[in-house]
């Protein structure tokens, strides 16, 4: 049966508002001022507060994404925007980007062969992309999966001016998806070769490449003030990149750095079902090739799946070579998998009966959302804690809470008040950019398990601290649950200094007291008082 061309329209809104749906009722709806892990880092960035971090994450904004906050602050607060609209708005262009890929695809078949397994190459992306992490996290890496679905149709089609466009936009956005698209403007350039348009061929890889270059550089120029980038022999000797770190990379095991390591391996990342998809499509495929049938996909496009898969994983080989240069490792083997992936698995169910194939979109968005963590939180302390806070009539605050307590690092997202420093926003990755975040931790922590009031007048002094956010669980009755408030390097001398007096931030605290904030000068005098 023929789709009228307004019904399949329909059919390609519906799996984004349905997703929207979930996303709202299993993220949003029922937290107070909810956010997604990520974001405390990203909105600091959009919103900065005048401050070494805000100042840090700034800078680590890329230009796409800081014009696109420019136009959107008009209507709504980035918050609000990385919440809401931000996710629309990707999994509208999302499903567009798969609609045009699958029809470039299935070029050769009958429109309505064509047009079925168009839209289920379109509900297929939308079941992955609301069922994990990237798309909702209202960060850079939102965008990721529609421009690698939109830069690799641009591949199919032998479109070499889109195709630079499409990467150029990409690297203003997100820029490890250009890198690893990249070579294949270069591919495209070398398969038409031999024709009579050489310097047009060439004239795309050129402006390919400079478009995706010049916003990295513009990046790297606005972060040169919080560098060098660390290196990889810096890097090791340091545990905050080995296991029980804040930025864990490193490990003994061969399985968990190559393989199942977040940052480093390359079945990571959350990539179980894309993985099982793609060896399911291949098996597949195999099985109709060996008997004659129709194919599962074509075969210029299993060629082009190939390719990119290949280039995933010398990136891949590449970044861990260059460490940090390229990015985290496993990014590159994820976007690369879940791109070939979500092709060969729509061409998978293509090869099933209809009713088949529509009841499998379900289970494998259930599967996906079963097994993907997606860290949403809420942010009730921050937001009451903001409340207190508004009487200040826009004077200047700086709150020192524990550097591993959640307030530390939500506080300036939920609320633009800065906070002195949090191990959640202190990133190793820029060497002097995190001598002085590690600086503020380290004296953070002395001043929570001391017991020298002196100690804790010229911390408050040298800072310029205006209130300091005290929770009775900062200091458990155990080292061991010590150790469980912070990353390495930092759980262990807490946990030494702990050892000993009960700390003066207790006692102001006192004993059965809940967490509350306390002005400076109030603090002061109470310690003076217990003299």
């Amino acid at each position: 049966m023929t789709l009228p061309r307004a019904a399949r329209f329909w059919l390609c809104v519906l799996p984004v508002v349905l997703g929207l749906c979930y996303h709202a009722s299993a993220h949003l709806i029922g937290r107070p001022a909810p956010f997604q892990d990520d974001m405390r880092q990203h909105i600091l960035g959009l919103q900065p507060t005048n401050d070494l971090f805000g100042h840090y994450f700034a800078a680590s904004v890329p230009p796409g994404v800081r014009v696109l906050d420019w136009i959107t602050s008009r209507a709504c607060s980035p918050l609000d925007w990385a919440r809401w609209g931000q996710p629309l708005l990707s999994a509208s262009l999302l499903a567009a980007a798969a609609w045009g890929l699958g029809r470039r695809v299935w070029a050769g078949d009958n429109p309505d062969a064509r047009a079925h397994k168009s839209l289920l190459l379109v509900w297929l992306a939308q079941a992955l992309a609301w069922s994990s992490d990237d798309l909702v996290s209202g960060t850079p890496r939102g965008w990721s999966y529609f421009f690698s679905l939109w830069i690799f149709g641009r591949f199919l089609a032998a479109d070499g001016w889109g195709l630079a466009l499409a990467l150029g936009a990409c690297a203003c956005f997100y820029p490890p998806v250009a890198a690893l698209m990249l070579p294949l403007s270069l591919v495209l350039a070398l398969r038409a070769w031999r024709g009579d348009k050489r310097i047009q061929h060439l004239t795309q890889v050129v402006l390919a490449a400079t478009l995706c270059i010049a916003p990295v550089i513009f990046q790297t120029h606005a972060l040169a003030p919080y560098g060098p980038k660390i290196t990889r022999g810096q890097a090791l000797e340091q545990p905050e990149f080995h296991r029980g770190g804040r930025a864990v990379y490193f490990d003994s095991n061969p399985k968990n750095f190559w393989v199942t390591g977040a940052r480093s391996g390359f079945v990571a990342r959350d990539t179980e079902l894309p993985w099982l998809l793609l060896i399911a499509a291949s098996a597949v495929a195999a099985t109709a090739a060996w008997r004659s049938r129709s194919p599962v996909l074509p075969k210029d496009t299993w060629t082009a799946l190939a390719l990119l898969l290949g280039i995933g994983a010398g990136l891949f080989l590449l970044s861990h070579a260059l460490w940090f240069r390229l990015f985290h490792p496993s990014r590159y083997a994820q976007f690369a998998v879940l791109t070939v992936a979500t092709v060969a698995g729509a061409g998978l169910l293509g090869h099933l009966r209809p009713w088949m194939a529509w009841a499998l979109i379900p289970a494998l968005f259930a599967a996906n959302a079963a097994t993907v963590d997606v860290p949403f939180f809420s942010g009730t302390e921050a937001t009451a804690v903001h409340s207190q806070l508004a009487h200040e009539n826009g004077k200047k605050v700086l709150i020192a809470a524990f550097p591993g307590n959640e307030i530390a690092s939500t506080l300036p997202l939920l609320s633009g008040q800065a906070t002195l420093c949090s191990v959640e926003l202190a990133l190793p990755y820029h060497t002097g950019f995190y001598r002085d975040a590690s600086a503020r931790i380290a004296d953070s922590l002395a001043v929570w398990s001391s017991s020298d009031s002196n100690t804790i007048r010229a911390f408050v002094q040298g800072y310029g601290i205006t209130h300091f956010y005290l929770d009775p669980a900062d200091w458990p009755e155990h080292a061991a649950q010590a150790k469980k408030l912070l990353p390495d390097p930092w759980r262990k001398s807490y946990a030494t200094g702990l050892k000993g007096s009960t700390p003066l931030l207790k006692q102001a605290l006192g004993e059965g007291a809940g967490a509350r904030l306390v002005p400076a000068e109030e603090l002061l005098q109470k310690i003076d008082e217990k003299k």
